[in-house]
């Protein structure tokens, strides 16, 4: 084991590899509205951020014009 207390993978033959957890843009809006309704502008920012992030990726890498208003209007609240 390394020194920082991660197993080493190269030398863990039964170590399992798992995928991320995929979040679809809906369920990203998803959360941002409930953390707005419930109040947790911090949280809504986060996930507004994330969701930006996501469909950037998904668009070569450059946000457009609505995914930025959209994270804009998460941000004035």
């Amino acid at each position: 084991m390394p020194r920082n207390g991660t197993p080493n993978r190269s030398r863990d033959k039964n170590a399992d590899i798992t995928e991320p957890t995929k979040l679809d843009i809906d369920q990203l809006t998803a959360l941002v509205e409930t953390q707005l309704k419930i109040g947790d502008t911090k949280s809504a920012l986060f996930w507004a951020e994330k969701r930006m992030a996501v469909q950037s990726f998904n668009n070569s890498g450059k946000p457009t014009l609505y995914e930025i208003a959209q994270y804009l209007k998460v941000k004035t609240f």
